[in-house]
This record gives structure tokens, C-alpha cells and sequence, in this order.
């Protein structure tokens, strides 16, 4: 992902914050600049907060790390992320080694493309 969002404004940190559990938070929230690194970090369930200079933050929850409950996760991540959209990245997921997490991934995209196109030719 890049670090602009659609205000052209740039991506100040990533806020990983963990889900609470029985006895409250097991880990710290921690701030990140990479993406990769905040992924790698978060477990399933935790929210993940993208702030940019402007204010704006574009809130996720994490998913699972594998499977197709990951690859749904990813493409919902791309999808209402905020952030441009890099097509070398997208096609890197679509060959990814977990082959269920890259067809969820896939086939949530596509469902993406086809409600958007359902929607615009409802408004004509």
C-alpha cells in the first residue's frame, strides 16, 4: 500500500491496538510505520488504526492470519483502507503460497468490482 491516502495527505503511523481478553489487554498497543510490521504484529481481532497528517484515520480489524478468513481480511484491508491501491502488490497477494487465502482474496475483490458496477448502472 502506499503511505498517501486519497487527500494526498501522508501516513504518519500505524496504532495497533489488541483486542482486550478475559483479563484485559495481554499486550501493549504499539505504533508502527510499516504496514508489514503492523500486520505481523496484530493477532485476530485487533484493531488496526491508519493515522494521517491531516487527521484522518482509516480504522480495520484484523482477521485471521491465514486461510481464506485472511485473504478476505487483506482484501477488505485494500479495499477501505484509504490508501492507492499498487497493482504489483495486488498481484503478489493473487500468487501468495496460501492458496485459499489468495482465492478468498480474489473472489473478494471481484465481489467488490461487481457491487460497485451494480450500483453505478443503478443509477443511470
Amino acid at each position: 500500500m502506499m503511505d498517501t491516502n486519497e487527500n494526498g495527505s501522508k501516513l504518519v503511523l500505524i496504532l495497533v491496538h489488541p483486542v482486550a481478553n478475559a483479563g484485559g489487554f495481554s499486550r501493549p498497543a504499539k505504533s508502527f510505520q510499516k504496514n508489514q510490521d503492523a500486520i505481523d504484529y496484530a493477532l485476530e481481532g485487533d484493531s488496526i488504526l491508519y493515522v494521517f497528517e491531516d487527521s484522518t484515520v482509516y480504522p480495520m480489524t484484523m482477521g485471521a492470519k491465514s486461510g481464506a478468513d485472511w485473504g478476505r481480511s487483506m482484501a477488505e484491508s485494500y479495499i477501505y483502507s484509504g490508501l492507492e491501491l499498487e497493482k504489483s502488490e495486488i498481484i503478489d497477494m493473487c500468487y501468495h503460497e496460501d492458496a485459499e487465502g489468495s482465492k478468498a482474496f480474489v473472489d473478494s475483490l471481484v465481489d467488490y468490482v461487481i457491487s460497485c458496477r451494480s450500483e453505478q448502472e443503478a443509477q443511470l
